[in-house]
């Protein structure tokens, strides 16, 4: 696999450059235009996708990104969950740094000591369980060569059984320095890149992973087509998206432009040259009760520090981690179950014949 040595012009983890960003003075698309709700970003809990903390990346009102969007097709007005989602995520960001759309931002998102935990949460544990088995189903005998777009930390490296190649691409370069020394093996590659400018060359891969991304991306069906290009004919794209409500505060506050639906992700993924294969179980309501639980537990943690004046951590408990084996023993009937309403889904790249 040849990877170009190009880095991209600065830019957000969207790829749009600094000072590029949608102002919400500019007029919306049509609704009928075929897209995703407008809208999450990482939250507080690692890889959660829920909308409490930080934004792994990815200031206005809600508008449209270039493709158009329904005001919310998932939910036409907001539940009391949905409320409760929206006013933890401004207390969470009362102290952090705002989404500015620079590469400082994310630059000071990630540390070395960050990678533990996000190995042991169990959201990323069952995720990633769930993407080794449908890469491993699509690819019984040849190994691939996997491309990870947003690869942070390159957690997933360590959770994948089936590359030939892992290729990880970040818009941080801080944040591949960390990923290189983090994981040196011979088979794992760390790029400065961000979508719709991949520093990869056309059909030079199998299969890539795409979570968590396309919801901070200005331009969705440009980094699909950008996607599309680096895949090799037949290759496979695992995606997920947010399909919870979406706030026009989450641009401001997360850099979401959007969130999508079952039909809008399908809708833009066949407009594109992908086809669904196989929808994945999102649990959307289990990963939501574990991330107020998960709230829950870093302010018990935050007053155990001030009481014992020690450091404490959720996920370096014993009661944590049998609490994870017991739930991903439980959730491991369900890897096959079928999820037609999820946006987490395995595409195939379609090619003219």
């Amino acid at each position: 696999m040849k990877v170009l040595h190009v880095i991209p012009g600065i830019a957000d983890r969207t790829g749009t450059p600094a000072g590029q960003l949608r102002r919400s003075d500019q007029s919306p698309r049509s609704k009928n235009d075929l897209g995703a709700v407008p809208g999450r970003a990482r939250a507080m809990a690692p890889g959660l996708g829920l909308v409490v903390g930080v934004s792994r990346g990815r200031r206005a009102r809600s508008h449209p990104s270039q493709t158009g969007r329904m005001k919310s097709a998932a939910a036409p007005s907001p539940r009391l969950l949905d409320r409760v989602d929206l006013l933890l995520l401004r207390v969470a960001k009362r102290r952090r740094e705002r989404f500015r759309g620079d590469r400082a931002f994310y630059d000071a998102f990630f540390g070395e000591r960050d990678l533990d935990k996000y190995v042991r949460d169990i959201r990323n544990r069952w995720r990633f369980a769930l993407v080794d088995d449908a890469l491993r189903r699509r690819f019984p005998v040849r190994k691939p060569d996997i491309l990870d777009v947003g690869c942070g930390l390159g957690i997933a490296h360590r959770f994948l059984s089936v590359p030939r190649t892992y290729v990880g691409v970040d818009m941080s370069a801080t944040t591949v320095e960390l990923a290189r020394g983090l994981h040196p093996q011979a088979t794992a590659d760390f790029h400065v890149g961000a979508l719709p400018n991949l520093p990869l060359s056309s059909a030079s891969i199998d299969a890539a992973i795409c979570l968590e991304v396309l919801e901070h991306v200005d331009d969705d069906r440009a980094a699909l087509r950008e996607l599309h290009r680096v895949l090799r004919p037949r290759g496979f794209l695992i995606v997920a998206v947010p399909q919870t409500f979406y706030w026009a505060a989450y641009q401001e506050l997360i850099g979401h432009y959007r969130h999508y639906t079952a039909g809008s992700l399908r809708g833009l993924l066949r407009q594109e040259g992908f086809e669904v294969v196989e929808s994945l179980p999102q649990l959307v309501r289990l990963w939501r009760a574990y991330h107020y639980a998960y709230v829950a537990a870093l302010g018990i943690e935050a007053l155990a520090r001030r009481i014992f004046r020690q450091s404490v951590s959720l996920y370096d408990s014993r009661l944590y981690e049998g609490a994870a084996r017991v739930l991903l023993q439980v959730l491991d009937n369900r890897r096959r179950q079928s999820s037609e309403g999820s946006t987490f889904v395995v595409a195939q790249r379609l090619d003219q014949t």
